[in-house]
């Protein structure tokens, strides 16, 4: 894990429990917590998402990597 994955994936969880807790305590209702909490919430998922499609583009260059030296192999010994 990159140490910018290792960021992000923090600062997700972060902003998450900052959410749970401005619902839990941010007012008098739950409707009305979520709503004050909104913002941390969808930054939290942004993050998340931005998370999964860098570990995604990375795995996938890792195989491609792995398919091309597969593929000089074959090449060589043939």
């Amino acid at each position: 894990m990159r140490l910018l994955d290792a960021i992000l994936l923090s600062l997700s969880v972060a902003l998450f429990i900052i959410g749970v807790h401005q619902t839990m305590i941010g007012s008098e209702t739950i409707t009305e917590g979520v709503a004050n909490a909104y913002v941390f919430y969808m930054l939290s998922l942004l993050l998340l998402f931005w998370y999964r499609i860098r570990r995604r583009n990375q795995q996938q260059e890792k195989r491609q990597q792995e398919n091309k030296q597969k593929n000089k192999k074959k090449r060589r010994s043939k």
